[in-house]
């Protein structure tokens, strides 16, 4: 990956999973362990890296899921549209998809922080706008709008 970027890439943020559950939390859930007897939960395929860290997560918990209370989303908006449709009682999905107001912070010692980087490649046409956009999406300004997103500071 070394030869294809002008310059090591930088983390310019990082998003967490969150537990996602119908409007107003009806089944009060509160953690990880809860998933476990709710009923049908809604995860990302395991081949999908929303699957993977969701998997990971349970895995830190200590928490078991029975294959047959488990419904699989394609990526992280149809884990939760499962949920919202109402085939799942919750859900494991990045943070920044979940709605502040049917969500459920993971312990950080349970979850799994998926970081994203950024850099300018060597074969881009534009170097000096992709280094300048660079810059921007790691400056204050570019945080804070990433930050209202929900994504959190590298």
């Amino acid at each position: 990956k070394a030869q294809l970027v002008l310059a090591p890439s930088k983390v310019f943020a990082r998003n967490s999973l969150a537990i996602v559950t119908k409007a107003n939390n009806p089944l009060n859930i509160r953690s990880l362990a809860d998933l476990a007897t709710v009923g049908t939960v809604s995860l990302c395929v395991q081949t999908a890296p929303c699957g993977k860290f969701a998997e990971q997560s349970l895995t830190n918990a200590g928490v078991s899921i029975a294959e047959s209370n488990i419904t699989r989303g394609a990526d992280a908006q149809a884990t939760l549209r499962a949920v919202t449709e109402g085939d799942a009682e919750a859900g494991i999905v990045y943070a920044t998809d979940a709605s502040p107001d049917a969500s459920v912070a993971i312990e950080q010692r349970y979850n799994i922080n998926n970081e994203y980087p950024i850099a300018v490649t060597r074969s881009s046409s534009q170097r000096v706008l992709a280094a300048a956009f660079m810059e921007f999406v790691l400056s204050a300004a570019g945080q804070s709008i990433l930050s209202r997103a929900g994504f959190l500071a590298p």
